[in-house]
């Protein structure tokens, strides 16, 4: 699977029967910010504005 953000190749994975890929899913799409993957959050941040323009999913 490759997940691209802005036509950027941004990650890569092979799927394999160990991930859930191969059923039936739906798709999260989350605006989270903070923990491990994401890094410390300035203190002054208040908001920010989240906009998807469209998510396109291959079979």
């Amino acid at each position: 699977m490759k997940f691209y953000v802005d036509n950027q190749l941004f990650y890569t994975f092979a799927n394999t029967a160990s991930f859930p890929f191969n059923q039936n899913f739906f798709l999260i799409i989350n605006s989270a910010i903070g923990g491990g993957f994401g890094g410390t959050i300035d203190t002054d941040f208040t908001s920010s504005t989240f906009e998807i323009d469209y998510v396109r999913v291959y079979n």
